[in-house]
């Protein structure tokens, strides 16, 4: 079968089509196609920050969890590995005591120093007096990483850092340990190191916690605002102001199996005849089936939803604790 030839000229297609290109890429967008555009882009926007705000809402406290955890796993291993005590130290609450003055420390040390204000709660780092084939009773102590800070909104309540059950607190060189005093003059040739009375908890060579006793970390969720001049700017060393989020228990609200917290500081409370809060007395009790409520003794108590680590003294094994895991 044989078809017939097209009559069409090839110059003039040729032609026809450089035309028409020419036509479409002079073509420009209109003002009104423009506004058509950028309103789609508007609405398609403000329709979707919302559901991204609240994918990301709430994921600091799973995150700071973990880092917890990992931290605290790996200052064991360190502990075991290293035959010494390694200690988890956490920036001191009272830094405001320190240096009000610039006296004692050196310009890159007021710098950390300045650095480390607004994240008591939430900065922490290992730390190790000594290391194994040391001469005994000499100490080299050292920062084994910088100051690592926990996700924004997360931290340990200040208040928690009070609580010898739970922390260790005693003067170690900060904010690094070769961190000179300015003003008192070296002994015997040696320097005189600024210290500071710094919260830890802390691993012996065994791994186990050096206190002698499980360990509750407590971790929130809040705001931590720092307070500013009237000009604007920050006062030096001041404390935050830490608004937490996390909604108490109120009484009759207790369930079985689930761990709740007494804050320190606001009094005590008696759940199943045992006495929990301020003091020597246990901060965390689990709820037993039967018994729906607690009791205030003094003071007002706060109970919490336990959220964070509890370490086990004698494995020195860390897991995370909140009440969809238990």
């Amino acid at each position: 079968m044989k078809f017939p030839r097209s009559r069409v000229n090839p110059a003039t297609a040729r032609t026809e089509v450089r035309r028409r290109v020419r036509s479409l890429s002079g073509r420009g967008f209109t003002l009104i196609e423009m506004l058509v555009v950028l309103a789609i882009i508007g609405i398609i926007t403000s329709i979707s920050i919302k559901p991204i705000q609240t994918l990301f809402k709430g994921q600091g406290m799973p995150v700071a969890q973990r880092q917890m955890r990992d931290v605290f796993g790996y200052a064991r291993h360190v502990a075991i590995s290293q035959r010494a005590n390694v200690y988890v130290a956490f920036i001191p609450t009272n830094i405001v005591n320190l240096d009000t003055n610039r006296f004692l420390f050196n310009a890159n040390d007021y710098l950390l120093l300045n650095r480390a204000v607004g994240n008591q709660g939430s900065g922490y780092a290992l730390y190790v007096k000594r290391r194994v084939g040391e001469q005994p009773g000499r100490q080299n102590p050292e920062y084994l990483n910088d100051w690592e800070y926990l996700p924004p909104n997360t931290f340990i309540h200040s208040n928690e850092f009070t609580n010898v059950k739970n922390f260790g607190n005693e003067k170690l060189r900060f904010p690094i340990a070769n961190s000179t005093n300015n003003v008192t003059p070296a002994i015997m040739g040696r320097p005189n190191y600024n210290t500071a009375d710094v919260p830890y908890v802390a691993f012996d060579s065994k791994g186990q916690l050096l206190a002698g006793r499980d360990a509750w970390i407590p971790l929130t969720e809040g705001s931590v605002l720092r307070p500013r001049t009237p000009g604007g700017g920050a006062f030096l060393h001041a404390l935050p102001n830490a608004l937490e989020t996390k909604r108490p228990a109120l009484n009759g609200t207790v369930l079985p199996d689930v761990t709740y917290y007494v804050r320190t500081g606001s009094g005590s409370v008696s759940y199943n005849g045992v006495v929990y809060g301020d003091g020597p007395y246990d901060q965390q009790f689990v709820g037993v089936p039967g018994v729906a409520s607690w009791t205030a003794n003094v003071g007002s108590p706060r109970v919490d939803l336990f959220e964070g680590i509890h370490i086990n003294w004698l494995t020195g094994r860390a897991r995370i604790v909140r009440p969809q895991l238990q």
